[in-house]
């Protein structure tokens, strides 16, 4: 049986180096907005969306529930953010998603180091409209 890569942290790591030493952008951001949020209000809920998830999950037979959260109010940097987009970047915050069936795992851990824009994917998609999002097949 053929395994797919999906774990290309090295290769992003070899490529950002290699933009930074020629002076272009990698995943050292120094320009990110000072934009001041409170962590506590997501933070003091973690415990309880990961309970509900994993309900959910365990009771539909869902393989995964992940949380997404904006960049800026997890304070992550990734080597997508630039002064335009920073505060329509979103990430997973993995202390709230559950991986009910370990076959996507790998998915939920590309998922946790890829970030995703505005409109982008399922979770882009949600952030537009600040509303849950579901999808049957996201191989769809």
């Amino acid at each position: 049986m053929t395994r797919q890569k999906i774990n290309f942290t090295s290769e992003l790591n070899t490529i950002c180096s290699a933009l930074q030493a020629v002076n272009l952008r990698s995943t050292e951001v120094s320009s990110i907005p000072r934009i001041k949020f409170s962590t506590a209000s997501y933070k003091d809920a973690l415990p309880e969306i990961l309970e509900v998830l994993r309900a959910a999950c365990l009771t539909h037979k869902l393989p995964l529930a992940q949380t997404w959260v904006t960049c800026a109010q997890q304070g992550k940097r990734g080597s997508r953010h630039s002064d335009e987009n920073y505060r329509y970047c979103i990430s997973t915050i993995d202390e709230a998603c559950f991986v009910n069936e370990a076959e996507t795992r790998g998915f939920h851990e590309t998922c946790s180091e890829h970030h995703l824009l505005r409109g982008e994917g399922v979770a882009g998609k949600a952030f537009t409209t600040n509303q849950p999002c579901f999808l049957p097949d996201i191989g769809s």
